[in-house]
């Protein structure tokens, strides 16, 4: 008895890997008993599993398509009103805050956003086991966030960078107080830049 596992070609040769004997039995035993695993889960006959895995993939995929809609739509009027709670300051209208646990790539879409309005600063943060700043700045607004990020990741012990629209901290353990105050000063930079 002989079991296939795999096959790779390599240059002009090719590379098969398989089982022989007591092994290759062990291998179909293995295989017979997760697709025993796989159809009792699903609730159909083992023969079944092909089709409606097929389905269940393609069910999934539709919902995450129609999911990731959903979290644009939800990004979206969740930058509307951070934009309604703009505060002045130095020229610009400025949004402060942290998200515990919050994927940073929803912060940094939520932050190009919002900076696609004029006359607007995000000082954005992710709080947690990766937390991050993200800072940016509408095109009319003349901060440089690399400058204010470099300085605000020292209350994080982190490092940071970027341009001068677009800058970010590299992901380091900070809990919502200490991401907080990086942003606070921050805030406090931006009042006294020029």
């Amino acid at each position: 008895l002989v079991k296939v596992l795999g096959c790779e070609a390599r240059g002009e040769r090719l590379r098969v890997q398989f089982a022989c004997g007591s092994r290759a039995l062990a291998e179909f035993r293995q295989a017979e008993q997760t697709l025993a695993l796989v159809a009792a889960n699903l609730g159909v006959a083992a023969a079944n599993v092909a089709p409606v895995v097929t389905r269940l993939t393609s069910e999934w995929s539709a919902a995450r398509t129609e999911l990731e809609t959903l979290r644009s739509q939800v990004v979206g009027f969740e930058a509307e009103a951070l934009i309604a709670s703009a505060e002045g300051a130095n020229g610009a209208r400025v949004i402060r805050r942290v998200y515990p646990e919050r994927d940073v790539v929803e912060v940094r879409q939520l932050a190009s956003l919002v900076v696609a309005q004029p006359g607007l600063v995000a000082l954005l943060g992710t709080a947690g086991s990766r937390a991050q700043l993200v800072f940016a700045r509408s095109a009319d607004v003349s901060h440089d966030m690399t400058v204010i990020v470099r300085a605000a990741v020292r209350m994080l012990n982190a490092q940071g960078g970027g341009q001068p629209a677009l800058a970010e901290s590299l992901p380091v353990r900070a809990d919502e107080a200490r991401v907080e105050a990086a942003i606070a000063k921050a805030a406090k930079l931006l009042t006294a830049q020029r």
